[in-house]
């Protein structure tokens, strides 16, 4: 076995030992974030509720019962706590397993390198780095979720073939190598923030392709259908559906339909309908159990 004392140092100061305690920082920090939000709510609600009771001193007054529509404030912070509530879940379940394991493969991989068997190191370290990877995308999606109702709107006219395009690049640049069966038809102009709406379309086209990945002939279908002034965008897929139960737990967040049999956290979904709900439009969902699923949306009510 080698002993040199570089390979001893070369391993001591890999990156991938440094990984748990920057993660751990990311991980505070995604907390926070979706924390944060939910302090915003409140502190609005609290202020809507004042605004609200100094205008009913003033309706009352004049013995006049005003009709009151929907609270959306309330449902926005109640949708904000179900979200963080799921992230307690998701930080018990999906971050306990890998920490742990990243954990007891330092342990081991120390007692190797005590042992000088720095191959052995290697390959504890190259665990540990792949442990450490999927935590840093369970972040990553869950800061994107936050992302997604936390930036300033910039509406504009949008090419969505353009977006389209884009998105598909982006999907390209994220899995070299696979192959994106994707058919891109007529689509519309629409008002939107260019940025999220590309983000509907990466997360979109990317559901679309893992969940047809195993189909004998994946497709995926992207069209319009509606009318010119009011368009609706659709994304097709002929991959494993879903059935009409499990339509309404589609856009909860970390809500995983099937399991861990499909790489992912169950957060894309969540994300499209916080973009499409800020933008004032709607998205839903039509699918079959191994026919394959569409889901529609438009930017506008």
């Amino acid at each position: 076995m080698p002993t040199t004392g570089s390979s001893a140092g070369r391993l001591l100061s890999h990156p991938v030992l440094a990984m748990p305690s920057a993660f751990l920082s990311v991980a505070a920090l995604g907390a926070a974030l979706v924390s944060l939000r939910v302090q915003r709510a409140c502190r609005r609600r609290a202020r809507d509720r004042a605004a609200g009771s100094r205008a009913e001193a003033g309706w009352r007054s004049t013995g006049v019962t005003p009709q009151h529509p929907a609270d959306p404030r309330a449902a926005q912070m109640q949708t904000l706590i179900d979200d963080l509530e799921s992230f307690n879940r998701t930080v018990a379940h999906d971050l306990r397993g890998p920490l742990g394991g990243m954990a007891a493969l330092a342990g081991v991989a120390r007692d190797s390198l005590l042992r000088a068997d720095y191959v052995a190191v290697e390959s504890h370290l190259r665990m540990i780095q792949a442990q450490a990877s999927k935590c840093e995308r369970l972040v990553g999606a869950l800061m994107a979720l936050a992302g997604a109702g936390d930036k300033t709107l910039v509406i504009e006219r949008v090419d969505t073939a353009a977006v389209v395009r884009e998105a598909l690049e982006d999907l390209k640049i994220a899995h070299p190598g696979a192959a994106l069966p994707v058919r891109v038809g007529a689509l519309p102009e629409v008002e939107a923030d260019p940025e999220l709406a590309r983000q509907v379309f990466v997360n979109l086209l990317g559901n679309a392709l893992k969940f047809s990945a195993r189909s004998p002939h994946p497709q995926v279908e992207v069209g319009s259908t509606g009318t010119a002034e009011h368009p609706i965008i659709f994304v097709r897929d002929n991959g494993t559906g879903f059935s009409a139960q499990d339509a309404q737990r589609l856009f909860h967040p970390f809500n995983r339909l099937h399991g861990n049999r499909y790489e992912g956290f169950g957060v894309g979904l969540s994300i499209v309908k916080r973009i499409i709900d800020r933008h004032g439009g709607m998205v839903w969902a039509q699918g079959e159990p191994g026919l394959g699923a569409t889901f529609f949306f438009t930017f506008r009510p």
